[in-house]
């Protein structure tokens, strides 16, 4: 719809330009708490950060992403230790059966 001034749907479109104005504020704010909200689940969840100290951004996603190295070692060293029980019951079981034979 075309805005001509002097009319009246010059003032109907100024209304429905400042509802969508407070409707984008409204969504830019959510989004931010959100974004707030997800910050502060991800400081609760690094070990290195004591949520009641200020830091800053780069700290946070720095230490996260020493954290989530560190996390992919532990599991890739547990991977492997289960292996090697597999292995070394596999090979008990072998020779078990072998014996039998």
């Amino acid at each position: 719809m075309v805005c001509n001034k002097g009319s009246g749907q010059a003032a109907q479109c100024e209304v429905r330009r400042a509802r969508q104005g407070e409707v984008r504020g409204r969504k830019r704010k959510t989004a931010k708490k959100d974004i707030i909200k997800q910050y502060r689940k991800l400081i609760a969840v690094l070990p290195n950060i004591c949520s009641k100290t200020k830091v800053s951004k780069q700290s946070v996603v720095e230490e996260a992403i020493i954290y989530i190295e560190e996390l992919q070692k532990q599991l890739l060293n547990n991977v492997e230790k289960q292996e090697e029980c597999e292995n070394w019951e596999n090979r008990k079981t072998n020779k078990s059966d072998e014996e039998n034979l």
